[in-house]
């Protein structure tokens, strides 16, 4: 998949996480072979009409977007990021949207939830484990 980023340069220690965590995320999600491509931004604001978001998934034409918030820690940027990903690896598995049931009722979220659940965690355990070793290393 081609990826774009266009960030606000509010938070550029999180622009650079979400660039390198989507790289992670991306062949996690088998989505680094897919020919599409993806634009991923951070924002100040993410909305969905009247609603304040984390993050937004949506696909406009041929073109995945990817829209996270700039004011997120670290561990909910790593888990909204992996979530709003998820949505794009379903549209791209032909997945039907659900928007009529209630949003936590919704197969689609629930999926997209678990796996930025999952995958948040797996993350915090290799850094701290990386970090071990290298603590290891110079002690």
């Amino acid at each position: 998949m081609r990826i774009h980023f266009e960030f606000n340069h509010a938070n550029p220690l999180l622009d650079l996480l979400v660039e390198v965590a989507t790289d992670y995320i991306m062949k996690d999600l088998g989505l680094d072979k897919s020919k599409s491509s993806v634009i991923i931004s951070t924002e100040r604001t993410v909305t969905i009409g009247d609603m304040d978001c984390l993050g937004l998934a949506e696909k406009v034409g041929s073109v995945y977007y990817v829209s996270i918030k700039s004011s997120l820690s670290v561990k909910k940027a790593i888990n909204t990021l992996a979530h709003e990903l998820r949505h794009i690896w379903q549209f791209v598995n032909g997945w039907t949207m659900d928007m009529e049931s209630p949003y936590y009722e919704r197969p689609q979220e629930i999926d997209a939830f678990a796996y930025g659940d999952e995958f948040t965690e797996r993350m915090i355990h290799e850094i701290y484990d990386a970090y071990k070793a290298r603590k290891l290393l110079v002690a």
